[in-house]
């Protein structure tokens, strides 16, 4: 496959739970526009495993326009956690109710699956930032993988800031950025960023 680089949008990073305690990553590309390949998917990745401390020298061969990746991220305040950690076992605690409830017996695998989830949401939590570098702006955070997003300034279409009652009395509010991916459109998320970090970025957008 021959990717145009004037339609990459981004380049990330995928560590996921098996690959990254072994420092194994994959690498891929977000593009615009349609299919470049057989599969909507497949064209997108870039190199299916390397080892994190490659990938800098791998990107300075093969995208030196995007060997930016910042090393530090500016993370979540410690006041945020408790979303997190609600968001991920809201769930697996309803299921552990009802199975107290009616199946008795399965209470135990109920309860592993409550204690994965507060540990997965606290990772969510741990993994969550961003970062600004002169022209790039890198969002990092986790579903299942965690992933790094690393999006030139030009390539981004939007920034919004979503806030409701609560992250207003907190000073909170969720950083939603998007880009252009295939036909909709992609949209990264870092939640319950510090509110002050609005006009941070809203100024490095303006410069």
């Amino acid at each position: 496959m021959t990717i145009p680089l004037k339609r990459i949008q981004a380049i990330g990073i995928e560590e996921s739970i098996i690959r990254q305690p072994f420092g194994f990553a994959t690498i891929y590309v977000v593009i615009a526009g349609g299919e470049i390949g057989k599969t909507a998917e497949a064209h997108t990745l870039l190199f299916p495993i390397i080892r994190k401390k490659k990938i800098d020298s791998f990107l300075e061969n093969i995208l030196p326009e995007y060997n930016a990746l910042p090393k530090q991220f500016n993370s979540i305040p410690k006041r945020a956690i408790g979303y997190y950690l609600i968001r991920a076992v809201a769930i697996p605690i309803l299921l552990l109710v009802v199975t107290l409830i009616f199946f008795q017996n399965w209470w135990m695998i109920a309860a592993i699956l409550v204690a994965i989830s507060l540990w997965m949401g606290w990772m969510r939590y741990r993994d969550a930032g961003y970062q600004i570098n002169d022209q790039y702006l890198s969002v990092r955070f986790r579903i299942l993988s965690k992933e790094t997003v690393l999006i030139p300034k030009r390539r981004i279409q939007s920034v919004e800031w979503i806030h409701h009652f609560l992250h207003r009395k907190q000073g909170l509010a969720q950083l939603k950025v998007s880009i252009l991916s295939k036909q909709s459109g992609r949209h990264l998320w870092v939640k319950e960023l510090d509110e002050k970090e609005h006009n941070k970025i809203i100024k490095w957008l303006e410069n």
